[in-house]
């Protein structure tokens, strides 16, 4: 069992490759399009082969040959690729591979070549290993303009002969423009020749182009659809798979095609996408005027389309792969449909959930703020009529009792109504940058029932918002007391953390053997706790109440906070 690395511009190529050599035994570890990205998929599994063709955008194959050489681990590496003629095969013999398979061969062919390879048998017809190992890659009379030729003119070249700008070179090669300027005037001067359509002429006529040289050039999306290796690639292919003109007419498929179709070669032959009936009518048009988008741009494109079939509707992904034929022109377009149904239907779920969900919060927080405002006004009214009582001869201490309970509930519903307001997110943010020891001295001094304080060794400063850490501080400080708990400790704690980020950490403890845990096992129902969650969430921290391993643990804030500085003047 070997492990392999595939790649190939072409996505339809690399599946049908991974499932053709899956099904021989080979490990497939990775996939790639790009040449950039094959080298770093490769420096990173270290596969036993790399199959690559060299026609690889951002760094041509011949390039990843040559850089992969001068590594230790380095893979073998099998070409495969539309490029002809013995000038690649030398070139690629000398850069450090291991075979050569033309595209155009049979796949058998590919399949000797992988044994072969990783066999540790060089790949190559005899003449052309033979001239290499003298004097370098054999070449036909008409082809000695390309031993001129560095692997980077070559690439240069081909993207020139595919109609890229200087620009669009510059950016696929991640080079400056002026240096693809260089190379294209460097290839003008050894070629001979005064224009790019010269140029590119004379590289087809000397081989050095898919579609020159020997084989005559193919100008329609018809010799793609009759090309039997593409036809056996198809057929390797689990899913359903057809190719189509640059007007979506139906050139050729295969039989997972057929079978969800439900039809024959012959009546699907010919028929254009989408009109078969099962795309709904009014999504038809538009995903007809999608596909030629697609098809123009001249990239791999995708696009969503409702289907109806015996009543039920389905949704469905379809991947369109512009190819180009050996001429350099659009050959024909590869589709392939994925049944994403379930997914869609998962996300409408979630959307529609998400909607009620938004709605009912919204109704209830209204609710809660009418009902805690209308008990607050309710409880003003109720003190006068207190204090008005306490004028005459009733019970002045039953009366004060009264008051202190009105009070209290006063508190709570304010406390709610607090809560509220943060979960709507009413609250505005005013991060200021403070000295945070000070800060927290602050707030336990004005808290009713205080703590003792115990500040970080030095002075550390961060961005927040000071009203907000205040509330915080207090609410916990007051839902400790009102649970009935000894006066705290609240020990301060900070950490450096990189990109000019710092961690404050605030410890509530009880003292030296006092067991506060049964004090606080229904935290999660505290209004005040829930709060003070809040604030804390605000301020981009997390709270927890208690710890069954450390009894004497009331509470633990941490913070991670933006490092601020004495000087606030300079902001």
């Amino acid at each position: 069992m070997s492990t392999i690395v595939i790649a190939d511009p072409q996505p339809f190529i690399r599946d049908a490759m991974h499932q053709r050599l899956a099904a021989l035994g080979h490990v497939i570890v990775g996939e790639s399009g790009d040449g950039r990205d094959a080298l770093i998929l490769i420096q990173r599994t270290h596969p036993d082969l790399v199959i690559l063709e060299l026609e690889l955008p951002r760094l041509s194959g011949l390039e990843l040959i040559r850089r992969l050489r001068a590594d230790d681990r380095r893979p073998k590496l099998l070409v495969f690729t539309n490029l002809s003629g013995p000038y690649y095969q030398g070139l690629c013999l000398q850069a450090g591979a291991s075979g050569f398979v033309h595209k155009g061969a049979a796949l058998e062919e590919l399949d000797e070549a992988v044994r072969m390879t990783l066999g540790g048998r060089l790949v190559f017809p005899a003449e052309v290993r033979h001239s290499a190992s003298e004097r370098g890659p054999a070449l036909s009379p008409d082809a000695e303009i390309g031993e001129k030729l560095t692997p980077r003119e070559l690439t240069v070249l081909q993207y020139l002969a595919h109609g890229f700008r200087v620009k669009d070179i510059a950016h696929e090669l991640a080079i400056s423009d002026r240096t693809v300027s260089t190379y294209k005037t460097r290839l003008l001067e050894k070629t001979q020749t005064d224009s790019l359509v010269d140029l590119v002429e004379v590289a087809r006529a000397r081989g050095l182009l898919a579609g020159g040289g020997a084989k005559a050039p193919v100008d329609s999306a018809a010799s793609l659809s009759s090309d039997d290796t593409l036809a056996e690639l198809f057929e390797l292919l689990p899913t359903a798979v057809a190719l189509r003109d640059a007007e979506g007419r139906l050139l050729a498929c295969n039989s997972s095609f057929l079978q969800t179709h439900g039809k024959t070669r012959e009546e699907v032959l010919g028929t254009r996408i989408f009109q078969s009936g099962l795309v709904e009518p009014e999504a038809a048009e538009l995903a007809y005027q999608e596909y030629v988008a697609g098809v123009a741009a001249g990239r791999t494109f995708s696009l969503v389309v409702p289907t109806q079939r015996n009543g039920q509707r389905r949704i469905f992904r379809m991947i369109g792969v512009p190819l180009s034929n050996e001429a350099g022109e659009l050959g024909g377009v590869m589709t392939s449909f994925v049944d994403i149904t379930e997914h869609e239907q998962y996300v409408e779920q979630l959307q529609e959930a998400k909607a009620f969900l938004e709605g009912l919060q919204i109704s209830r927080n209204a609710l809660l703020l009418l009902s805690g405002k209308e008990l607050i006004a309710d409880l003003d009214g109720v003190r006068p009529l207190i204090a008005a009582a306490r004028q005459g001869n009733t019970d002045e201490a039953l009366l004060a009792e009264v008051d202190a309970g009105v009070l209290m509930i006063r508190e709570k519903v304010e406390i709610l109504l607090e809560a509220v307001r943060l979960e709507r997110g009413a609250a505005l943010m005013v991060p200021q940058s403070m000295e945070l020891n000070r800060l927290t001295r602050e707030a336990i001094e004005h808290s009713r029932a205080g703590a003792d304080f115990v500040p970080f060794r030095k002075e550390y400063w961060g961005w927040i918002d000071p009203n907000r850490y205040r509330q915080m501080v207090n609410t916990l400080i007051a839902y400790f007391a009102r649970m009935g708990l000894p006066r705290l400790r609240i020990e301060a704690s900070a950490t450096s953390l990189p990109h000019g980020e710092l961690t404050w950490q605030l410890t509530f403890t009880a003292p030296a053997g006092e067991n506060v845990q049964n004090r606080l096992e229904d935290h999660a129902s505290r209004p005040r706790v829930h709060l003070a969650r809040h604030l804390c969430r605000l301020l981009g921290g997390t709270l927890s109440i208690g710890s069954p391993d450390r009894p004497e643990l009331a509470g633990l804030i941490q913070i991670k906070l933006a490092r601020g500085s004495s000087r606030n003047d300079e902001f």
